[in-house]
């Protein structure tokens, strides 16, 4: 689009240079015009009779007078119908803003001149106005005759009425922005979503089509919808096109190319920014008006889904009910408050504020007095000066009301008094013990809530003489419970009626808090030296020798360390720690409680321990370093350890044994096949060579001892042979203990950390107890030499049903190496073996033991996680397999 050069040179400051700019630009501004208005009829004419009258202002200071030719022009068109008034008052912004845009205000001689250009302006207006009041008369006139004589209109232009005065003095607002000048004021002092809703009410508020209606002039039809639409049309708001209509369901689309809320948005705005939200709420609330009045429906919605202001090519607006909008996944505005409604919340706000102020200040006192309280019993840990300073504090809150508090005997489950105030001496005789549920505050005491009582008529029968007698009126019993646990009851009684606020209620139940608090420190401080006491009398009573040190000084030992060492108490007490070690395990003992160690403190150290009569016993010591009174401290566990040694020579002589069974069964394997050979040839040479006498009798004897040597082997090696077993009805879990027993020593050197997940509801079976410990063994014996850096071996039993058959499930995991995928087929094949010892029978064997207890195994390879071995063997021996 073209645009008008403005030269600023030093003929600015005379009118003379402006002329000669206007003129110079003259092409440039008709070009302008006439592209932005080419649908305006004469738009050339129109503009060239503008630039003339600018000119004459500029030349002779005359704003307007009525034979001025661009105004006789603008009466012509209107007259002739060839101009409404929406365009009018279009066609004379946009001319006045072409013109701002030529002028600079910041120079004094055409800031004058814009000055005399508003006037002008201003003067154009009025004529345009007076113009289109006399057409609107004329029509009323017209419109009241009509209704005189009941005549109804033929066209919709016809029937518009009054409202297009009303459309007249709408858009006369609009020439200068005066509309959205009123939605930003508004918008300023009262939000924008005010803003909207009181141009949308404004809207809705219309009464054209009411007024209509009742006069017969508008149908409640279809018919009369499209008729009320076409009149606001008419009336200058915008051309609006009913797009789509179902009339019965209050449903219709509208669309408008140029509302006149849109439009002077559009043009107006001195940013080419669109709108955040759709901008037309008047006409939106015209439109609804329309077709709630004419449907009698008030349940319609309206919402603007297009407009102009946000960018869209056109204004659409849609009415329906609301389940209608949600089909169409149209969603419906949220109006925010009215000034009205705000002026009356912040009023509400004002009166909750003084209400919340007082309430703070009550709740500032009653915390005063809760925290002067909590202050006074938390200062001691007796349960009974905690009881008694509960009761006078509480007595001078509650004034002339007596006092008691109960506290739970855990042992019979009853309420026992323990302080009171304010009541006669004979009032607890049948009173002094409560069962849990029994009178009020049994009841409270059960259901764990405050319990209020003021009916003389209706009281519990454990408590109706007694209160009665003691003229007690009513009753306030409160819970007091720390972490949901009942541990008392606090009851206040008066005299004299008395019904309870929940704001009292409130404050003795804090006040019951703070006394619960202090209880249950009391009670856990005696808990604390229960505990000590009994800590003491179990380490008094172990078997392990126990002695604390500090400062290399022994400060206490048990019974057991004096046994072990042969000392009397006397002799240990007080005396250096290092006269009880042997020297070669001081330097440890020292490091450890230096701090010097270093990151791991070895669990357990075996010494030999000297007893006074000069004897060493084999001996294991466990090191924990403490804090005792603040500083360092050691404490030390001794453990005889002289019956698990001689177990561990059995168990390392059972080894040795086995060792030589296995290289026993590898010579025999390796001796059996010559032996086979040698027997062969002797028989053929004894047979061939007709022996007589001695050397006949020789070759016999050399068979005879083949034989007998081939017997042996056989046994050795007669592994595949069906085991036949006798059994007995025994539990898996002894067998386990034994097992884990007999080779705890090597599972200890070897770092093993053995845990056992055993189920407890593992019935007994038949079994051979031998064999199976063989089994047993065998797997831990294969776990440990796979975790040759320690780990850990998982036990794990438990009941399992397969296509119902009762099944027991023993589960041995490791952490070791795992077994190759290659070789994991192939693990119960005899004499297959991964080590360099052995003649592969182990697994072979422990196969052969499971089946012959119609049982299963299976070993799986987890991935870097070790070994995991699970064995199923039947609870019922008639069982012939884990499938049943």
């Amino acid at each position: 689009m073209k645009t008008a050069t403005h030269v600023n040179n030093g003929s600015d400051v005379c009118l003379k240079g402006f002329l000669h700019r206007l003129e110079s630009n003259r092409d440039v501004l008709i070009s302008r015009f006439s592209e932005e208005n080419g649908k305006l009829p004469d738009a050339i004419k129109i503009i060239e009779k503008y630039i003339a009258a600018f000119e004459r202002i500029v030349r002779t200071g005359l704003t307007s007078q009525k034979s001025d030719p661009f105004i006789k022009m603008l009466m012509a068109l209107i007259n002739q119908n060839r101009l409404d008034l929406t365009r009018t008052g279009r066609l004379v912004s946009s001319l006045r803003n072409m013109m701002l845009e030529f002028l600079d205000p910041n120079l004094p001689n055409e800031k004058q001149v814009l000055q005399k250009l508003n006037h002008y302006l201003d003067d154009v207006l009025e004529e345009i106005t007076i113009t289109f009041d006399q057409i609107v008369k004329k029509q009323a006139l017209q419109i009241e005759t009509m209704q005189k004589d009941r005549f109804y209109f033929k066209t919709s232009k016809q029937k518009r009425g009054w409202l297009d005065f009303a459309g007249i003095r709408m858009c006369m607002t609009d020439f200068s922005g005066n509309w959205l000048n009123l939605w930003i004021s508004m918008v300023l002092f009262a939000g924008e979503d005010t803003a909207r809703r009181v141009f949308f009410e404004a809207g809705i508020a219309e009464l054209f089509s009411k007024t209509c209606l009742e006069n017969g002039i508008l149908e409640s039809s279809e018919r009369g919808f499209i008729e009320a639409i076409d009149a606001y049309s008419e009336a200058g708001f915008g051309d609006f096109y009913i797009r789509e209509l179902i009339f019965e369901n209050g449903f219709a689309r509208i669309t408008c190319p140029d509302t006149f809320e849109a439009w002077t948005f559009a043009k107006t705005s001195k940013t080419n920014k669109t709108n955040e939200y759709p901008f037309c709420y008047h006409s939106l609330g015209v439109i609804l008006s329309f077709m709630r009045t004419l449907t009698g429906r008030l349940d319609l919605v309206a919402e603007e889904v297009k407009c102009i202001a946000k960018g869209d090519s056109e204004c659409e607006f849609i009415i329906g009910t609301k389940n209608e909008l949600k089909k169409r996944n149209i969603p419906l505005t949220v109006w925010g408050q009215t000034l009205k409604e705000k002026a009356k919340f912040l009023e509400n706000m004002l009166n909750e504020k003084e209400i919340a102020e007082k309430a703070l200040l009550n709740k500032y006192d009653e915390l005063t007095v809760v925290n002067k309280i909590g202050r006074d019993i938390s200062q001691s840990l007796n349960i009974d000066t905690i009881l008694n300073r509960s009761v006078m504090n509480l007595s001078r809150i509650v004034g002339n009301k007596d006092i008691c508090i109960y506290l739970i005997d855990r042992k019979n489950n009853e309420l026992v008094l323990k302080a009171q105030k304010g009541f006669s001496k004979d009032f607890f005789k049948n009173l002094f013990r409560l069962k849990i549920g029994e009178g009020i505050s049994g009841n409270t005491a059960h259901k764990m809530v405050p319990v209020e009582w003021n009916d003389q008529t209706n009281l519990p029968i454990k408590i109706n003489y007694d209160v009665k007698n003691e003229k007690i009126k009513s009753i306030l019993s409160v819970p007091l419970k720390t972490k949901n646990k009942i541990i008392g009851v606090l009851n206040i009684a008066a005299k004299f009626q008395h019904c309870y606020t929940a704001d009292e209620i409130n404050l003795i139940s804090l006040i019951g808090s703070q006394i619960s608090v202090a209880i249950e420190n009391a009670y856990l401080l005696e808990e604390i030296r229960d505990s000590e006491k009994k800590y003491r009398t179990l380490v008094e009573n172990i078997n392990d020798g126990y002695f604390l040190c500090q400062d290399d000084h022994v400060l206490y030992a048990n019974s057991a360390f004096l046994y072990m060492h042969g000392y009397s108490k006397s002799e240990v007490l007080g005396k250096d720690f290092r006269k009880f070690l042997p020297k070669e395990n001081v330097a440890q003992v020292e490091k450890i409680l230096s701090g010097t160690w270093g990151k791991e403190i070895p669990e357990h150290i075996e010494f030999q321990r000297k007893h006074k009569n000069n004897e060493n016993l084999p001996t294991e010591l466990k090191i924990n370093l403490i804090k005792f009174n603040g500083k360092p401290a050691l404490i030390c566990i001794l453990r005889d350890i002289s019956k698990r040694k001689e177990m561990e020579k059995k168990v390392i002589e059972h080894q040795r044994l086995s060792s030589i069974g296995q290289l026993t069964a590898d010579i025999a394997h390796e001796i059996r096949n010559p032996l086979s050979s040698i027997k062969t040839n002797i028989q053929v040479l004894s047979n061939q060579l007709h022996l007589q006498g001695f050397n006949k009798r020789r070759m016999e004897i050399a068979v005879e001892e083949i034989l007998r040597l081939d017997r042996i082997l056989q046994d050795v090696l007669n592994f595949s042979v069906p085991v036949k077993m006798e059994t007995s009805l025994d539990h898996l879990h002894d067998v386990i203990d034994k097992c884990v027993g007999l080779i705890n020593e090597k599972i200890r050197r070897s770092k093993i950390n053995v845990i056992q997940k055993l189920s407890k509801d593992i019935p007994k079976i038949q079994m051979n107890t031998g064999m199976f410990q063989q089994v047993i063994l065998n797997l831990f014996l294969n776990s440990i030499d796979a975790m040759p850096q320690g780990g850990q071996i998982i036990i794990t039993t438990r009941r399992m049903e397969i296509e119902d058959c009762k099944m027991i499930l023993l589960e041995i995991m490791d952490s070791g190496c795992g077994i190759q995928s290659e070789n994991l087929n192939r693990v119960f094949d005899p004499f297959f073996s991964t080590k360099t010892q052995g003649a592969g029978l182990g697994l072979s064997n422990v196969k052969k033991i499971i089946d012959a207890h119609h049982g299963s195994i299976e070993i799986e390879n987890r991935a870097n996680q070790g070994t995991r071995i699970i064995i199923k063997l039947p609870e019922n021996k008639n069982a012939k397999s884990p499938n049943c």
